[in-house]
């Protein structure tokens, strides 16, 4: 068995399009960043795992032994644990774990998903030789995350993170990546300092979009969500209860606004103008119908416009979090801007490839 010591990171990712989309089967785009969850390993007498997390205050141990029959809320370490040995891994030697980022948490960028991925490939790094891909990692993420908790969340986190770069996704079966060649200048981070409430704030979404998108589909007569056309709203919304109606409005407008900026950025020469203008669409229907925005990132968002962004959203869930700004020649003014307008934190963020092993 292998018991040197190791090193193993993941990305943060930014959603760019398709936000509160994933979960009703419908595409997103959205791209790894150069903020990053780190493990280091070292072999130890110890028959399990000490994980030590200095930059939260916690440790955990874990013994060779527990087998998770029964999960604690958001366990991702004995959740996974749990799955491997049930597809044969054997876990038959002790390490050392110290888990580290820089990737702001509860911030709409993924933490807990790169932490995830993170301790995945150290457990195949260490107790496997088989090939993790892109493809294989994003699935065991999203089963261990989402699957084995119950949880209301899509695949973006997982594929975004697991395959780097730009990507579009298929979240409707049969599941599609495409990576799309494209180097995104001037993005900027605003970092608004409050913790989103993603469970609670996904769970709603969800719950209504689902709902929405059958009794839209029913009287449609159609297969799916991403059959249905803007231009068929009209006729499609008083047959919805007046609860939902706004649900499908999000859920139909931003599976547009997805097609023309997959369009937008696959252009020879990206019209980025207009990309940013997609963004600011986007967030409209995030405040304004699935109504996930909140007075600080609207704020942010104003100010980052107003200093030349191009574009601006939340990313991720909504109820607090990040912002991203696309400022290509402007980002030292956004960073300043968002700041005044008391963001907690303000960076430059530069699309990865990651790597799926590493040294």
């Amino acid at each position: 068995m292998k018991t040197t010591r190791t090193k193993t990171r993941t990305p943060a990712r930014v959603c760019l399009f398709g936000d509160h989309q994933d979960y009703l089967g419908l595409p997103v785009i959205a791209c790894a960043i150069d903020r990053y969850i780190s493990i280091k390993s070292d072999s130890t007498e110890f028959q399990g795992f000490h994980i030590s997390m200095p930059d939260i205050g916690e440790e955990r141990y874990i013994r060779l032994a527990q087998f998770f029959d029964d999960l604690a809320p958001r366990d991702y370490f004995g959740a996974a644990i749990r799955v491997l040995r049930e597809k044969g891994v054997v876990f038959d030697h002790g390490y050392d774990v110290t888990i580290r980022g820089d990737i702001p948490i509860n911030s709409g960028l993924s933490s807990s998903t790169a932490v995830c991925l993170a301790w995945i490939k150290f457990l195949y790094q260490k107790y496997s030789d088989e090939d993790l891909n892109p493809e294989k990692l994003a699935q065991l993420g999203y089963q261990i995350e989402v699957l084995e908790h119950g949880e209301p969340g899509g695949m973006m986190d997982q594929y975004s993170i697991a395959y780097g770069g730009v990507i579009h996704l298929t979240t409707s079966e049969p599941y599609k990546v495409m990576s799309i060649d494209v180097d995104i200048p001037g993005l900027v981070i605003g970092d608004s300092g409050v913790e989103k409430k993603t469970i609670d704030v996904l769970r709603q979404a969800r719950s209504r979009g689902l709902d929405a998108i059958a009794q839209a589909l029913k009287y449609s007569g159609k297969l799916e969500a991403a059959e249905i056309t803007y231009e068929e709203l009209d006729e499609l919304l008083p047959q919805l209860s007046e609860d939902l109606r706004l649900y499908l409005r999000a859920a139909v407008g931003n599976h547009g606004i997805t097609k023309d900026a997959f369009e937008a950025l696959n252009a020879s020469d990206p019209n980025w103008k207009r990309i940013g203008e997609l963004m600011n669409q986007h967030q409209g229907y995030l405040r304004d119908d699935l109504k996930v925005s909140i007075p600080q990132l609207d704020r942010m968002i104003d100010a980052a416009l107003q200093a030349g962004a191009l574009g601006a959203k939340l990313v991720g869930s909504g109820g607090g979090g990040c912002v991203v700004a696309l400022a290509p020649g402007k980002e030292e003014e956004v960073k300043v801007a968002m700041i005044e307008a008391g963001a907690f934190d303000a960076f430059d963020a530069i699309v990865v490839q990651p790597k799926i092993r590493e040294a």
